[in-house]
């Protein structure tokens, strides 16, 4: 099945209240990591996914972006995949602003 169809479908059936929105910040945030060298994969479009993929040199960071302005906190569907991603080893961040995007790029993950 097709990604757009399973996406119909999923959306159509209401997956959730929360899927596949936009926070405010987002595009802020890519571009401030984009300039910062990451490459950005914008995956907020998929139902119980997180909003980015970052990768440079190597390293992959799956990054869900938060408004600081609407209390941002992560819902339940999102927690899931994150524990999920945790639990298989991988990089999760939650990003409320471009301060954040500036730490995340500093920091040594191993």
């Amino acid at each position: 099945m097709s990604y757009r169809k399973a996406f119909k479908r999923n959306v159509g059936r209401g997956a959730s209240r929360y899927c596949c929105s936009k926070d405010n910040n987002h595009d802020e945030i890519a571009k401030a990591a984009e300039q910062l060298c990451w490459t950005v994969f914008d995956t907020h479009k998929l139902p119980h996914f997180l909003d980015m993929i970052w990768i440079k040199a190597g390293q992959n960071i799956y990054i869900e972006v938060k408004n600081p302005d609407a209390n941002g906190k992560v819902n339940p569907q999102q927690q899931e995949t994150i524990d999920r991603l945790e639990s298989a080893g991988a990089i999760v961040e939650v990003v409320e602003d471009v301060d954040d995007v500036i730490i995340i790029s500093q920091r040594k993950y191993e």
